[in-house]
């Protein structure tokens, strides 16, 4: 004869509960990932039509890398997107953590995050490990499609989070044109002359091998 075994309630709560949000946010992350691509897709193919009819020497391309990245490359720069594949709670220090929605919707405090880093392109191309890539900003998703920006510049009213403004594709389009505007608005600068001064032979062997450079500093972003 077999025993009943009594349901842990606080288990079962945090199944039905807090484990199915975060599955729902990790979902929809998923359908935002693909809406951004076809977005990239398309903002490429105008860039395309109109830039490179200007400059052939201009290349616009897009890229779909797996299920989780893209790329849009734009002549000797790449934004880079990709989306965590976890769902991620605010940190208690947050400010959303005061907004009168959120203290409500408890389970609509969890967010997916749709990252958008900027590289040189010949980072990429010549497998320069040592360059960084800057974070332009992270788009951050909940399960009911509600977002906020956090960003290296200001993206406007993305700043903020909105209880009745969903990530529609139209704002993907805004927010995509507004990433790639920050992009290219950032400059290479030659490191100072005494940083570059010394030059050894291991050096010299790296180069040959990767042609590599630690093109940047920039680690992140400071919000």
């Amino acid at each position: 004869m077999s025993e009943n075994i009594s349901c842990n309630i606080d288990l079962y709560r945090l199944l039905t509960k807090k484990s199915a949000a975060k599955v729902e946010v990790f979902n929809h992350i998923k359908t935002v990932m693909s809406l951004w691509k076809e977005v990239l897709e398309e903002l490429a193919g105008e860039l395309s039509t109109n830039v490179c009819g200007e400059n052939e020497d201009i290349v616009i391309e897009y890229l779909d890398v797996s299920t989780f990245e893209a790329k849009l490359r734009a002549s000797g720069d790449i934004l880079f997107s990709y989306v965590h594949t976890n769902v991620f709670a605010l940190d208690e220090s947050h400010y959303l953590h005061q907004h009168s929605y959120l203290k409500k919707n408890e389970l609509e405090g969890y967010f997916g995050t749709l990252n958008l880093y900027y590289f040189l392109g010949d980072s990429i191309k010549y497998n320069r490990l040592n360059d960084n890539g800057i974070l332009i900003a992270r788009v951050m998703v909940n399960k009911s499609g509600l977002f906020f920006v956090e960003g290296i510049r200001a993206f406007g009213e993305f700043d903020r989070f909105d209880h009745k403004r969903p990530l529609t594709r139209e704002r993907m389009k805004v927010l995509a044109e507004m990433a790639l505007k920050h992009m290219l608005d950032i400059d290479l600068t030659l490191p100072p002359r005494q940083h570059a001064q010394l030059l050894s032979v291991g050096d010299i062997q790296s180069l040959r091998q990767e042609l590599r450079f630690n093109t940047t500093q920039r680690l992140g972003f400071r919000k």
